[in-house]
């Protein structure tokens, strides 16, 4: 009887120790909130985008970027996350403008994306056939405006022609086939007047 009545006491003293152990460990240790990463991310402020940027890959097509200038008929300057940036539009080249000098619809060209960009936000796509950057440090990206591919519209209205590299690229087949519009119906740089004055 006495060994049952040590063994009883011995094991309502070993579970106060633990109580009290637990308790003071409640008290004593600091609390961490617990951080749900992902709805952490969807509140951050939009100022503090470039710090994230730096850390995760970007998923750019869900993203809108503020048209900021335009340089010419193929490239654009955005406000990419806190800072500036040339965009140089895929698969295409339209005319260029040098100084007080400029080929053939040049001019028209560069108006045409000022009228179509200037100031609205758009959306970018990166080609997985390309670089990222092209050796003047731009982004090459294919841009969207309320989901119209600019580069194609470009293309199809004859302010630029279509450019094949190395590797066949995601709109290779349409903007070909867009530029065999643009050129049959005589638009922009396939027009009578640029191919007397080019």
């Amino acid at each position: 009887m006495f060994k049952n009545k040590a063994y009883s006491l011995l094991v309502l003293l070993s579970l106060a120790f633990i109580a009290i152990v637990g308790l003071v460990s409640y008290i004593l240790v600091p609390k961490f909130p617990t951080i749900n990463f992902l709805s952490t991310v969807d509140k951050v402020d939009s100022r503090d985008s470039k710090n994230i940027v730096s850390e995760f890959k970007i998923n750019e097509k869900d993203d809108a970027f503020k048209v900021i200038a335009v340089t010419d008929g193929d490239t654009i300057k955005i406000d990419y996350y806190g800072k500036p940036e040339s965009v140089r539009l895929i698969g295409l080249d339209a005319p260029e403008t040098r100084g007080e000098t400029s080929t053939c619809y040049a001019k028209e060209a560069k108006d045409f994306l000022v009228n179509a960009l200037s100031g609205k936000d758009v959306r970018l796509e990166t080609d997985s056939s390309g670089s990222e950057r092209d050796r003047y440090n731009r982004l090459l990206r294919y841009v969207y405006l309320n989901g119209e591919n600019i580069n194609n519209l470009l293309i199809l209205n004859g302010f630029a022609s279509e450019v094949s590299y190395t590797t066949e690229y995601k709109f290779q087949k349409e903007f070909k086939r867009s530029q065999l519009e643009a050129h049959n119906k005589k638009l922009g740089i396939w027009s009578e007047e640029c191919r007397i004055n080019p």
